[in-house]
């Protein structure tokens, strides 16, 4: 499981309110979403939604999980662009 990418689907799934808006964004289905929730839940022993036919809503260790996976998904967001802006191939200006 690519964590980086199961922390973005999570936090789009959130943000977005559902599965299928998410999957729609992401370019997947929603079964592959949530396959992937189900496999990020049970690799940390803890629930992150509750889900019902017609709504869905963070646990608490959804909520915590969601606030430190903004927080992750920040971090490497401004180290990709760090890098990039510092290290440009040669021949290639700013």
């Amino acid at each position: 499981m690519d964590k980086l990418s199961v922390m973005n689907a999570f936090c789009r799934i959130v943000e977005r309110g559902s599965f299928a808006r998410a999957a729609e964004d992401l370019g997947v289905s929603p079964a592959l979403l949530s396959r992937e929730v189900k496999l990020l839940e049970q690799s940390l022993a803890a629930s992150l939604l509750t889900r019902s036919t017609r709504s869905m809503s963070l646990t608490d260790n959804g909520r915590l999980f969601y606030e430190e996976a903004q927080r992750i998904l920040g971090a490497v967001g401004q180290v990709d662009g760090r890098c990039c802006r510092t290290h440009q191939p040669p021949g290639l200006t700013a």
